[in-house]
């Protein structure tokens, strides 16, 4: 008989036992070793395919790995029904990371419907929600997860965030300082905390926390600048110049730290030399970074045209001291033998810009355009001479200057002392402003209009002169209209001596920063009495519309200047109501405005050369033995104002183009 061959059957390798193998793979897992707890799991889903623990853990193996697409497939894998609220968690995770956001929400919240106290998934749908755009949404996931677990740091980080980018500025504080019990030492939520004051004008709280994080950090220039800003806004320039030379250590070439070092020290009395010096390496620092957008279009023996064409740049024509004072000259018949462009750095056009724009054959907004685009845009407007209206002050494009975009480039109107640049050729001033001695402080040559360097058009108001309310009332009221950071210590203390003199003297002070009830309107209120005026006359009152401020000059009898940061146009509006502004002339040009305005007024005996001085007259004024006296003086005061330099835009324009057309002909011949 055939035997028959046998065929050998093949050998199957034994099942391998679940419980052992996983707890294998989850030990490579949780020591960092993905290689080995890929392959055991592997090698477990060949046998077991469907297991929602190997499935899994396969799955975080790839998104460990970065195979983020990779660990979504295989977690989609285990049935909707067997998802344990940690798959759902892993997979919204993952959808996040990919940015699938509509996916991940939907995956988180599967999983706190398994499991609703898990503080960390609601932490992470906060997240999704926040990146998804919905703000309000997050928002109240972060304060879930807050009330289940009042001290999860990154929940109250996040919810600081989001009330601080909603413009919820006092909510994002409480998050903050919940957060800063727990971890004082973030350097970055006391920067968050201090921006946070900043924008509620706290400027005290704001300081204590830009402090609390450069004493955990001191070499962080944002910090020094912020800090700098909050001693600015609470009348401590010398500080502020302090904070702002520690930012220059760690960042010499910055413009921002050295103009602002430049403005604060405008505040301080007889600075005017280191001002100068400041502000000259301000310019070399302006000159070193222009842009370069190559040689002028047009020099001027190249000057074809027979009108000159004249650039302003300026952020303020608009309803602003600039563009106020600029009128008249804009809109009278010695400007038309010019031709005008407008470069107007901001995003405000209002009732004055539409009422000057005729004036202009150009006018061109420049606030979205960089200094070189700008600087391409003026050359080829073909513009002969540009005019500068900002210097430092907010707004400035100082830049477009530093790359010499005209031919010619002058100084005026907007700015108190000099550029810095070289490249800025001349500064309109009067004999009142720049004496000769102080020529030395300016880059810039100084050429002298003759009667005044500002003039303001007569004021569109039908609200009379009264009589002098000290009469009426048995009081003198002193008033002040003027920006809070011009009533620095020295004007504060001066005061101080008037009102402790005259006990029963009123004082009404108005600025927008004196809301009633706001915060730094009491803080205001607190630091006069402790100087020494008397309480019950102290008046306070915030922004109000052009008829209510000229109205308001019928409560006041005197205005003391502030110094050395003076009066511009609240002087020569309280000239126009009638009412003296008592002023003291200190060195440079912004020391000297209120001096310039009152003497071109026909008032010069109302400037005072000495502190000694500028208080004997304030107690004259103040004792009702001269009351009639002042009574007489502001019932003439406007028709002499009106007849005078400071309020004739004709003669005023007349002046400045002849001068400018002077600057023209000697920058010709140089």
């Amino acid at each position: 008989m055939k035997t028959q061959n046998r065929i050998p059957l093949k050998k199957h390798p034994a099942k391998p036992d679940l419980r052992s193998g996983f707890a294998e793979a989850s030990a490579a897992y949780s020591r960092g070793d993905f290689q080995t707890a890929s392959k055991l799991a592997e090698r477990l889903l060949a046998h077991y395919p469907k297991q929602e623990d190997l499935l899994n853990l396969k799955a975080a193996v790839f998104a460990q790995t970065g195979q983020t697409e990779a660990a979504v497939a295989v977690w989609m894998r285990i049935p909707e029904n067997r998802r344990s609220h940690s798959v759902w968690s892993n997979l919204g995770n993952a959808c996040h990371k990919l940015k699938r956001f509509d996916e991940a929400e939907r995956h988180l919240r599967r999983s706190l419907a398994l499991k609703a106290d898990a503080a960390d998934i609601w932490q992470n749908l906060a997240s999704v929600l926040f990146e998804a755009d919905k703000k309000d949404e997050a928002k109240q996931v972060f304060d879930e997860v807050l009330k289940r677990e009042p001290n999860h740091a990154a929940a109250l980080e996040y919810a600081a965030m989001l009330r601080f980018n909603s413009g919820d500025y006092a909510g994002a504080d409480i998050y903050q300082k919940r957060l800063l019990a727990l971890q004082p030492e973030r350097f970055k939520i006391w920067l968050d905390n201090a921006w946070a004051h900043r924008r509620l004008k706290n400027y005290a709280e704001s300081e204590r926390s830009y402090r609390k994080a450069l004493a955990l950090q001191d070499d962080v220039y944002d910090a020094w600048v912020g800090l700098s800003k909050m001693l600015h806004f609470q009348r401590r320039y010398e500080e502020a110049c302090g904070a702002l030379d520690r930012a220059l250590k760690l960042r010499p070439d910055s413009i921002e730290a050295q103009s602002d070092l430049v403005l604060n020290r405008l505040y301080i009395v007889n600075r005017a030399a280191e001002v100068a010096a400041d502000s000259f390496r301000l310019g070399d620092l302006y000159i070193a970074q222009a842009v370069d957008a190559g040689r002028p279009s047009a020099m001027p023996s190249e000057k074809t045209t027979a009108k000159l064409r004249i650039g302003l740049v300026s952020s303020d024509l608009r309803r602003h001291p600039v563009g106020m004072f600029a009128k008249g000259l804009l809109l009278s018949e010695a400007a038309l033998q010019f031709e005008w462009a407008a470069y107007h750095n901001s995003p405000i056009y209002d009732e004055l810009s539409q009422e000057i724009r005729p004036a202009f054959q150009i006018w061109r907004d420049i606030k979205d355009l960089s200094d070189e685009e700008a600087v391409r845009q003026i050359r080829s407007d073909g513009i002969d001479i540009l005019i500068d209206l900002n210097g430092h002050t907010a707004g400035a494009r100082m830049g477009i200057f530093a790359a010499q975009a005209a031919p010619l480039q002058i100084s005026w109107l907007g700015y108190f002392a000099t550029t810095g640049l070289p490249t800025v050729q001349a500064v309109l001033a009067d004999d009142w402003c720049v004496p000769e001695p102080e020529e030395q402080w300016f880059r810039e040559k100084v050429y002298r209009l003759p009667h005044t360097r500002l003039c303001m058009a007569p004021p569109k108001t039908d609200i009379p002169v009264n009589g002098l309310p000290a009469l009426t009332n048995g009081y003198i009221t002193f008033g002040c209209f003027q920006n809070l950071t011009k009533l620095n210590d020295n004007v504060l203390k001066t005061w101080a001596a008037v009102a402790k003199k005259f006990p029963s003297a009123h004082w009404r002070f108005q600025s927008a920063r004196l809301e009633n009830g706001s915060t730094e309107q009491t803080e205001f209120e607190q630091r006069l009495l402790a100087a020494g005026f008397s309480d019950g006359t102290l008046h306070f009152h915030g922004h109000s519309g052009s008829e209510q401020y000229y109205a308001a000059h019928h409560e006041v009898d005197l205005i003391l200047d502030t110094f050395p940061f003076p009066g511009g146009t609240t002087t020569t509006d309280a000239l126009w109501m009638g009412v003296p502004t008592l002023t003291l002339a200190l060195e440079g040009m912004l020391g000297r405005q209120g001096q310039q305005l009152m003497s071109a007024s026909g008032y010069p005996e109302w400037v005072a050369h000495r502190l000694e001085d500028y208080l004997t007259q304030a107690f004259y004024w103040a004792d009702k033995a001269h009351w009639a006296e002042l009574a007489a003086v502001r019932q003439t005061m406007r028709a002499q104002a009106a007849q005078s330099p400071v309020y004739d835009t004709e003669q005023f324009a007349r002046d400045w183009c002849e001068t400018v057309k002077q600057v023209w002909r000697d920058f010709q011949t140089a």
